[in-house]
Order: structure tokens, then C-alpha cells, then sequence
């Protein structure tokens, strides 16, 4: 009984294995694309200045937020 999935005698291996209709219509029929090294870099960089920047701008409301409610408990 090791195939049987609980109640229904179902094997098991059979219903987790299903093959995807369009993988093998489209494994052919693509080319492969010629990617530059440099273009890979230089996407990285711009992801990880607009990061930076996404961060730095986060920092700023969080300080705003807690200095406007400083100001409050203060007057």
C-alpha cells in the first residue's frame, strides 16, 4: 500500500506528476538570445542605486514621523 494516497486507492505518484500542455510546444521554437555581460552589470547597479535610494528615502519619512510626534509630546 505504499502507492495508495489515503482513502480513494488513488497512486499517488500518478496525480503529482502532471506535465505542463505548453512546455514542450515552445522548447523548440526559441532562439537563444545573446546577452552582454555589461548590460547584465550595469542593470545590477541601477537596481541596487534605486534600492539604495528607495532606502534612503524610507529613513527620511521615519525620522520626519518621529520628530513631528516629538514635537507634539513636547508642546
Amino acid at each position: 500500500m505504499q502507492n495508495d494516497y489515503l482513502y480513494n486507492k488513488k497512486n499517488y505518484n500518478l496525480n503529482k506528476i502532471k506535465k505542463n500542455p505548453l512546455q514542450g510546444k515552445y522548447i523548440h521554437s526559441q532562439k537563444p538570445k545573446n546577452i552582454s555581460i555589461n548590460t547584465l552589470l550595469n542593470r545590477v547597479k541601477i537596481d541596487e542605486k534605486n534600492r539604495k535610494i528607495e532606502n534612503l528615502i524610507l529613513f527620511g519619512f521615519v525620522v520626519l514621523i518621529i520628530s513631528v510626534a516629538g514635537i507634539f509630546t513636547v508642546v
